[in-house]
């Protein structure tokens, strides 16, 4: 867990350390007359523009489909346990579920997977890249272990995204942290919903055989 929190404050430090040299550069080159504000003032307004449509395009507030829409049943795809299928046809786009579980902090999740390969957990970016904050510079995880405590979403088996996932996802890190499910093309009732993992998660399941 420290070690992971270190290299975290570090790139953050990082972040920080940057964005204060750059607003130093470009307030001494306006100052020294270097710099024409206007174009800074633009370039500046651009990007602050851009990073909050970002963020509001993570937040989802359309209600998720019905259970009706899935089934559980045996993964088509060899050892992988039970998968959830498509009942009825979903359109490319559709809003899908969000990944429920047993929300934890950081402390939380290393108390309980010393190691840091919860198999079922989902872990959501700190919301400020920058270090003491408090929770918002730390990371959230969303623990789907418990099927009591969790949703269907925790039987989507997973597939790369060029071995044909038809689904994919957003992370929301502002407010309530959520991970998003969706539609990554038009699905027929009987298709099995697969979204990529992502290369951390296969690396620590090969460094847990390996043990």
């Amino acid at each position: 867990m420290q070690e992971v929190q270190s290299s975290r404050r570090f790139r953050q430090s990082g972040v920080l350390l940057g964005g204060t040299v750059l607003s130093l550069a470009l307030f001494l080159g306006i100052t020294a007359k270097i710099f024409d504000p206007v174009p800074v003032v633009i370039v500046t307004t651009t990007i602050i523009a851009y990073f909050i449509s970002n963020t509001l395009n993570y937040n989802e507030t359309s209600p998720p489909l019905p259970d009706s829409f899935f089934e559980v049943r045996e993964s088509e795809i060899p050892n992988s346990g039970n998968g959830l299928f498509a009942r009825k046809e979903i359109a490319k786009g559709t809003y899908l579920m969000d990944y429920g579980g047993e929300v934890l902090s950081e402390g939380e999740y290393f108390q309980r997977y010393p190691t840091g390969q919860g198999r079922y957990v989902a872990c959501i970016s700190e919301s400020i890249p920058f270090p003491d904050f408090g929770k918002l510079s730390e990371p959230t995880y969303i623990d789907g272990i418990d099927a009591s405590q969790s949703n269907l979403a925790r039987y989507m088996n997973s597939k790369r995204i060029e071995e044909g996932a038809n689904v994919f996802w957003k992370k929301q890190r502002f407010g309530s942290r959520a991970m998003h499910f969706y539609a990554a093309q038009d699905v027929t009732a009987g298709d099995e919903l697969c979204f990529d993992y992502g290369s951390n998660y296969w690396d620590a399941i090969i460094e847990i055989e390996e043990e």
